[in-house]
């Protein structure tokens, strides 16, 4: 609250919480505009069967272990993520939009702890500074989302 209240009187301040607020709605535009594409559609298709059975079995598995086909299980690498998607699709309804937007709030949620770690170590007005510019970062990505996956599964993989 008092980092609020030091921001009212600092014009540099103002203008980052106006651009942050600005640009936070961003990265929700256009995101059912296209389908599902490959790598998005095995993390979040399994989504949708836990609506059904609690399980995340997919039909469109081709790449399996054999415990995996054992115990009827598809892809559990990630399963927090898997039901926290199907929790979110079960309260907004499943399409590309809301499951691509469970993403993109958690995304823009890390700027919480981002603003407090850059606080503790740089101070108010710097951690605002580093928020403004790590919140229109998706939007930047939005309309080309295979693309900057790809180019960043690539470059921080290697």
């Amino acid at each position: 609250m008092r980092d609020l209240r030091a921001f009212v009187h600092d014009p540099v301040a103002r203008l980052c919480i106006l651009l942050i607020v600005g640009a936070a709605p961003l990265p929700f535009i256009n995101l059912a505009a296209l389908p599902f594409w490959a790598d998005e559609s095995i993390a979040v298709l399994p989504a949708r069967n836990i609506h059904a059975d609690l399980l995340p079995t997919s039909p469109y598995d081709l790449d399996y272990m054999p415990w995996q086909l054992k115990w009827g299980l598809w892809d559990p690498a990630t399963p927090l993520y898997r039901y926290t998607v199907a929790g979110f699709t079960a309260m907004t309804g499943f399409s590309e939009g809301t499951a691509r937007a469970f993403s993109v709030l958690m995304g823009l949620c890390t700027t919480i702890p981002f603003y407090a770690l850059v606080r503790k170590l740089y101070g108010r007005r710097t951690a605002l500074l580093a928020v403004t510019f790590l919140v229109p970062v998706p939007a930047a990505f939005a309309p080309f989302p295979a693309t900057a996956t790809a180019a960043f599964t690539f470059y921080c993989h290697k």
